[in-house]
């Protein structure tokens, strides 16, 4: 009956590409999935190496410009997708205008990229995690847009590689100015002692 009710809401509704925003054809699963339409795939292009080994994007030259010699706690970062005008303003669409759907596409593309033959997918496949643990946002900012894309994606992905998301694991412990209004260089100093380990449990990495 739920299934049936969710397909009967399809068809009245059908789902929109997040890029153009035309209707989606329900025939194709893997684009709904994506909300992502045949024509606007293309542009999604993909990150191709070499890769700033701090942020994971775009330099021919080891650390990029953005991050120079910064030091930070982060073992790995992927950029999956240029960030280009097109990922810029589908981004801003999610964020600004709490359009959850964009955040569940992006998810659906990011978990693909987990299982492909990527680096992502080698990394997810050689890491042995025991869990994935989302970053919380504040009440304030969560009730304002509705949704926490970071458990979104988390979620996407464990279902992708079969491990499991605990997003009781971190706690945010106060606000911050937003990362946008910042220069590169004081990003990680805004988010120094923001987050924390809940009560009773551990983490190893």
């Amino acid at each position: 009956m739920v299934k049936f009710l969710r397909e009967a809401f399809l068809w009245a509704y059908p789902p929109h590409c997040m890029s153009c925003r035309n209707a989606i054809d329900l025939r194709d699963k893997r684009r709904v999935r994506r909300y992502l339409c045949e024509s606007c795939e293309p542009l999604f292009v993909p990150m191709e190496p070499p890769y700033c080994p701090k942020c994971g994007g775009p330099s021919k030259t080891g650390a990029c410009r953005s991050c120079g010699s910064a030091e930070t706690s982060v073992e790995k970062n992927f950029a999956l997708y240029e960030y280009d005008a097109l990922m810029r303003e589908i981004i801003h669409r999610m964020k600004y205008r709490s359009m959850e759907y964009i955040a569940k596409g992006l998810a659906q593309l990011a978990a693909d990229c987990a299982v492909g033959d990527g680096e992502a997918a080698r990394f997810f496949y050689e890491g042995g995690f025991s869990r994935l643990v989302p970053v919380p946002m504040t009440e304030k900012k969560l009730r304002r847009r509705g949704f926490n894309p970071s458990l979104i994606l988390a979620r996407a992905i464990g279902e992708k590689i079969c491990v499991p998301v605990d997003d009781s694991a971190l706690v945010r412990l106060s606000e911050t100015v937003p990362q946008n209004l910042l220069e590169p260089f004081d990003r990680a100093k805004n988010l120094g002692e923001v987050f924390a380990a809940a009560r009773g449990h551990e983490a190893d990495g």
